[in-house]
């Protein structure tokens, strides 16, 4: 918990009025749900967890692939029986409903001629002009790779990551290690799948961040035992302590800015007090492009960017 509270970039984003940060919540919500339904069979945690589905799926339709984590606990629980049993065909066309407002959404782009649709998988997300393949380029991948291992895991993350990875072990309730194998693998298939995302902006890898604050307090709980098993415990207690400075150290270097408000920003909200002011309630706002909605928000208005 400590780790996913203090991991830079969900820091970052936890401030800004985003949907990623409620996305995180309710998928991760869906998977605990369903975890504790299978293993205790009640119909309350099938429910929750089902609305818990509906609502990641409403706030970001990226959260689909959480349903990679929701069929394995079923299958787990049913086998096969999972095909033949009504109750889990309802979960997934209940979880399914937003999609209806997700086409509604697509239609009116189209009927409205929008310049801009969220749903242009290949045109309006990553390098423009490249092939997905393209896009796993060095100078691509560089960048998302910093922000995976800077922005997210950080150095002490990186630490209980891989010695989560390396101690692997059956333990006393073998299922939750392949759930969490699962649930990584499912979280290694949203970052490919929606890779092109991920070049485009960093807040794209928040899905993945529950996931990885299992695996990394999982390590540094193993780290701390196995350093507790070493004669000369200073070395390795120093080390652990100076990877935890240099974790605040990265957080305090990448975000040292991140509650100032830049010159264009102040523009931004003189501009839109202006407008306010100025205009009738009922007016309709034509803005730049390149202050995106932001400007119809300060200005209080509808409007087109």
């Amino acid at each position: 918990i400590i780790f996913l509270a203090f991991s830079p970039l969900n820091l970052a984003i936890s401030r800004a009025i985003q949907p990623d940060a409620a996305m995180l919540f309710f998928s991760t919500a869906a998977i605990v749900f369903m975890d504790l339904y299978v293993t205790h069979e009640r119909t309350r945690y099938f429910i929750l967890s089902m609305l818990f589905s509906t609502l990641a799926i409403a706030t970001k339709i990226q959260s689909f692939y959480i349903f990679i984590v929701l069929i394995y606990l079923m299958f787990r629980k049913v086998r096969w029986r999972l095909f033949r049993t009504p109750s889990y065909y309802a979960y997934f066309l209940f979880s399914m409903l937003p999609v209806i407002w997700y086409v509604w959404m697509w239609h009116q782009g189209k009927v409205q001629h929008l310049a801009y649709t969220p749903y242009d998988f290949t045109t309006n997300r990553g390098p423009a002009g490249l092939s997905y393949w393209d896009t796993f380029a060095w100078p691509f991948s560089q960048k998302v790779l910093k922000y995976f291992f800077a922005h997210i895991l950080t150095p002490i993350g990186i630490l209980g990551f891989f010695f989560a990875l390396i101690q692997r072990k059956k333990t006393a309730r073998p299922e939750a290690e392949q759930l969490f194998l699962v649930w990584l693998g499912a979280s290694l298939f949203y970052a490919v799948f929606f890779w092109r995302f991920l070049i485009d902006h960093s807040y794209y890898q928040i899905p993945i961040i529950a996931c990885l604050a299992v695996w990394v307090g999982r390590g540094l709980d193993q780290w701390w035992k196995w350093v507790s098993t070493k004669k000369i415990k200073i070395i390795w207690h120093s080390l652990t302590v100076l990877l935890l400075i240099a974790s605040l150290g990265t957080c305090l270097y990448f975000y040292r800015g991140i509650y100032s408000i830049a010159d264009w920003g102040r523009r931004i909200i003189t501009a839109g007090r202006v407008v306010d002011e100025k205009t009738p309630k009922n007016s309709y706002i034509i803005a730049s492009y390149l202050t995106s909605p932001i400007q119809l928000y300060y200005c209080h208005r509808k409007g087109w960017v």
